[in-house]
């Protein structure tokens, strides 16, 4: 980055940095209007995009006070308006999450 003559203010941001394959940047906010979006989700080998889409919704703070954005893009999207349905009989026991049938899995993200 320094190569590229570029300035991090906040060193949190170097981690979420790695993650990225494209970055747009507005500095002006007319096109993003100052906050991040959540478009879609990219399951690994073996996991149905469903399941993986009600093991975020389960891990979100998105109704909490002071939730991250993260949690909010996720929250609010029209993908996480679909399957809130489908995760409303899971119950949240400690760090684990537990569906009807009893069989829980622990969800973590980060």
């Amino acid at each position: 980055m320094a190569a590229r003559k570029v300035l991090v203010k906040r060193l949190v941001c170097i981690e979420d940095l790695g993650d990225i394959d494209t970055l747009f940047t507005d500095k002006t906010g007319t096109l993003t209007q100052g906050r991040i979006g959540f478009v879609r989700a990219v399951p690994a080998e073996g996991i149905a995009s469903a399941q993986l889409m009600s093991w975020g919704l389960l891990a979100t703070d998105a109704t909490a006070i002071g939730a991250n954005a993260s949690d909010l893009a996720l929250g609010n999207s029209p993908a996480a308006h679909a399957r809130r349905d489908a995760v409303t009989h899971y119950e949240k026991v400690a760090a684990l999450i537990q569906d009807p049938s009893g069989a829980r899995t622990l969800v973590v993200k980060g």
